[in-house]
């Protein structure tokens, strides 16, 4: 039988695969822009570039998907984040590398993580205003997805790119840490959940088979203090159960649909 952690590593693999497949679509000129696939472009390009299409567009496709992606976090929290986004993938595979150099020590940095953490909402606002009255682009230009959507347009924005992949081999999952104003919004679809007192898939740990050897804290890619409560409701968490795979007690972490 597959673990969690196997299973998630074909998923992420997949993901990484069809990325690679549509950079390649790209590059050759089939007609795609990856740029508009990504889920956030809803936010990116502003929904009234999607509205108003009479067919069915690659640009539809991705609005509905994206709608799903927000709609399915009332459930599931930050899945996407932990199991689909290729982004997140390579930042958790840079950070591997940093570890191996002995670049990484988190707990260095917890004080920069308290104040950076509410960064990303600042940056999913200005997105918004600035979509909002068509000024867009002055987001798009320096967003590190273009890179590989426009790659005439890689060299002004090269340095954004490097910095986002170099701060991956100190701080695991950078991006979706700090900056990444999807992961805002889909905290903020959790919020909605919460008050709205919807059931939403979380992580739980066992009091009683805990043996308190704070493993589990040590694992999270998201630096979220896991042992200290039964239900983490931290709405950072991604779901991808490395807190699992790493605890020493079989029953000591599980998921569980939780208020």
């Amino acid at each position: 039988m597959l673990k969690i952690k196997n299973i998630r590593n074909i998923i992420q693999s997949l993901g990484i695969l069809f990325i690679v497949y549509l950079v390649i679509a790209t590059f050759m000129g089939k007609g795609l822009n990856l740029h508009r696939l990504c889920p956030y472009s809803v936010v990116c390009f502003g929904v009234s570039s999607f509205i108003g299409k009479l067919s069915i567009s690659p640009f539809m496709i991705v609005f509905a998907a994206s709608s799903i992606i927000l709609l399915l976090t009332l459930f599931l929290g930050r899945f996407f984040c932990g199991w689909l986004c290729p982004l997140g993938t390579i930042q958790e595979f840079l950070f591997k590398i940093g570890k191996k150099k002995k670049l990484s020590n988190q707990n260095k940095y917890d004080s920069f993580h308290r104040i950076m953490s509410k960064v990303k909402y600042l940056i999913l606002l200005a997105h918004i205003v600035l979509a909002y009255n068509m000024v867009n682009y002055i987001f798009i230009n320096k967003c590190p997805i273009i890179a590989v959507a426009n790659f005439k347009l890689l060299g002004g924005i090269a340095l954004n790119v490097i910095l986002i992949l170099l701060a991956s081999l100190f701080i695991e999952r950078f991006f979706c840490r700090y900056i990444c104003p999807y992961a805002a919004l889909m905290n903020i679809m959790q919020f909605i959940g919460k008050v709205l007192r919807i059931p939403r898939l979380k992580i739980t740990v066992n009091k009683e088979a805990c043996v308190d050897c704070k493993i589990c804290n040590k694992s999270c890619p998201m630096q979220i203090d896991i042992s200290k409560k039964a239900v983490i409701n931290d709405p950072n968490c991604i779901i991808c159960g490395r807190c699992k795979t790493a605890c020493p007690k079989e029953d000591g972490i599980s998921f569980k649909i939780k208020k």
